[in-house]
């Protein structure tokens, strides 16, 4: 037809090899702003108007609600409809359809606040220690992972840590699951698969019903998903994947860049096609993440190159501290004109730091666009220790303490104490007297807390935290093993505590204040935007920023232990950083700003690593870098 001859005259050579492709396991690798959707919806167009394929033969899977409904619209607006019999939708809604018509059961699926309130207790009952405890999200986020993969190459988060508890933890979630009669998200496709592998009659039906598949990200996929789509996709293998493994940042949920990377070895008769012509970026920024994600050795090699020459050298920025930096970068924001600002974006690579800057830009009143609402947890772990020292000291004056408050504070700072001297049940102040007239280092240690912890007891409580935010070993508690960035805001926690301890009356008073901020803390917090929704600069992740694209981007804090992050210990996990790195840069299409902590000669700070192939070094060489 004279429309599609149109669009594809449109079309690169690769993009053309791509639309245009008719049979068998095709595997598009598409750099960032090379197309993809573009080339996806084509090739649909090129299925039915060529090939003559009918339309409600073809399957195309994406992996979120909001891309499955962005492709199907865009889909219809090339062939003027207001509807067609194309199935568009994600991997979980597909087949938890193809679960419940095959089975004929209804499969009802758990409510998420349910499983939360369930994992919430599992928590509490198998790690009594609260400073071990990890959260319900990071809970069910392991068990999710591990469903994901099989248990194939599965270690529990530094979170969850223990692996024996976390056995229990999932074979209890599996007995609640069970009892419940309900599967949750996971097990959409896990039953699907299992049932798929028992029925040959009805994968075949299936494969039938859906002979030409299409997979929108094919990066993001897990093990589980994979094992499926080979099932429906069988021996005829017509499976068209588009994806970049580069851009592979979904680890923690069980997406594996390893399968796209092994496309060929499964299909040995695949066609790959390279879509490498960024039509987003820059020349400038495309060499730049170019030369970033080059180090990594688990890929598949590319050619990006630029469609435009143009766009602004890529800016490098080092800073004394995070104060300066936040500060400078307000500036820089509120120096540019409306249009500009609504076309710039901040990213981060965790919510902590979009927090921060949401309050800076909603003081001065420069307009802003946040993501959702995010926890400070250097704020709520600050809260919870202040919270367990009071209540220990409280409960030391009237006799007996908490285990899980006093095991909290007791090494903060270290004091050579060590769990297994307490036996079991209650913390018993006589025990601790006793304890504490020995001649080690541990008894001195456990002298100069109960010292404090008296004085927390008898003292009002503006005394007691003034004497807190001015003890040198309370300090080093609360700042310890956090950068100097981290320091500095954990500091002001304190004296903000500090000021609202004057107008508490007593210890029950101030701890039932400290309980307060402790369960608000732990509420997602809301920045108001300033001053109207739909306007001004945007704030997120760099999760959240996959799939977007600004004219202005600034990476803020491209520091050690930020990026990568402290658990990102494996080359995997330190890869998969660097990808996060990449898809961030990515974003840019005309002006790209890379910021960092330098330091100061007293204080210098490690710059990521990542940025040491675009010439990043300490400014401090042979110094202790924090």
């Amino acid at each position: 037809m004279p429309e599609r001859s149109q669009m594809t005259q449109m079309a690169s050579r690769s993009q053309r090899e791509a639309i245009t492709h008719t049979r068998g396991p095709c595997l598009v690798i598409a750099g960032p702003g090379s197309g993809k959707t573009f080339v996806l919806v084509e090739h649909i167009v090129f299925l039915i108007e060529s090939l003559h394929i009918p339309p409600s033969k073809i399957l195309v899977l994406t992996f979120s609600r909001a891309a499955a409904g962005q492709m199907r619209d865009r889909f219809l607006r090339r062939i003027r409809a207001a509807s067609t019999s194309v199935t568009f939708g994600t991997l979980h809604s597909v087949f938890y359809h193809i679960l419940r018509e095959t089975s004929g059961r209804p499969w009802p699926v758990m409510e998420e606040a349910q499983r939360r309130r369930f994992a919430a207790m599992l928590t509490v009952n198998l790690w009594p220690e609260k400073n071990l405890r990890p959260s319900p999200d990071q809970l069910l986020s392991d068990i999710s992972r591990y469903k994901s993969c099989g248990g194939r190459d599965f270690a529990p988060s530094a979170a969850v840590g223990d692996p024996r508890l976390f056995a229990r933890a999932l074979a209890s979630y599996g007995a609640f699951l069970k009892e419940s009669s309900c599967i949750d998200m996971d097990d959409m496709i896990t039953e699907c698969r299992l049932l798929l592998q028992r029925d040959r009659k009805a994968r075949a039906c299936w494969m039938s019903r859906f002979p030409f598949l299409l997979v929108d990200e094919y990066q993001d996929i897990n093990r589980d998903q994979y094992a499926l789509l080979r099932l429906l996709a069988g021996d005829r293998a017509n499976l068209f994947a588009v994806g970049d493994d580069d851009q592979s940042i979904y680890g923690f949920r069980g997406s594996d860049p390893r399968i796209m990377t092994g496309f060929e070895r499964d299909f040995p008769d695949c066609r790959r096609i390279f879509l490498e012509t960024n039509y987003r970026c820059g020349r400038p920024i495309v060499r730049k993440a170019a030369l970033v994600i080059g180090e990594n050795r688990d890929r598949i090699p590319k050619k990006i190159r630029a469609a435009s020459p143009a766009g602004d050298p890529v800016v490098l920025r080092g800073w004394a501290d995070e104060r300066e930096e936040f500060s400078r970068l307000a500036d820089e924001l509120q120096a540019l004109d409306r249009r500009e600002l609504d076309g710039t974006a901040v990213i981060f690579r965790s919510h902590a730091g979009e927090a921060l800057l949401a309050g800076i830009l909603d003081r001065r009143q420069i307009p802003f666009r946040c993501q959702t609402g995010s926890v400070d947890h250097l704020r709520l772990e600050i809260l919870r220790d202040l919270l367990a020292c009071y209540r220990c000291a409280a409960g030391l004056a009237a006799g007996q303490a908490d285990r899980a408050d006093f095991f909290r504070i007791m090494n903060r700072p270290d004091r050579g104490l060590d769990r297994e001297q307490f036996g079991t049940g209650r913390i018993d102040s006589r025990q601790l007297v006793r304890m504490a007239r020995g001649g080690d280092r541990a008894a001195a240690g456990l002298a100069d807390l109960l010292d404090l912890l008296r004085f927390l007891a008898s003292a009002a409580p503006a005394a007691s935290m003034d004497r807190l935010c001015r003890d040198g070993g309370c300090r080093e508690a609360v700042t310890e093993g956090r950068s100097a960035g981290a320091a500095v805001r954990a500091a002001a926690v304190l004296a903000e505590m500090a000021g609202k301890a004057a107008a508490c009356a007593g210890m029950e008073d101030w701890i039932r204040l400290l309980e307060d901020e402790c369960r608000q803390a732990e509420q997602p917090r809301q920045v108001q935007e300033q001053p109207g929704a739909g306007a001004g600069v945007r704030l997120m992740t760099m999760h959240g920023a996959k799939g977007l694209e600004f004219d202005r981007v600034y990476l803020p804090e491209l520091n050690e232990d930020v990026i990568p992050g402290r658990r990102a210990v494996t080359r995997q996990q330190v890869e998969e950083e660097r990808r996060l790195l990449y898809v961030g840069m990515t974003r840019a299409r005309k002006h790209l700003e890379l910021w960092y902590l330098s330091g100061t000669r007293q204080s210098p700070r490690r710059p990521s690593r990542f940025l040491r192939v675009l010439g990043v070094r300490s400014p401090f060489p042979g110094r202790n870098l924090s």
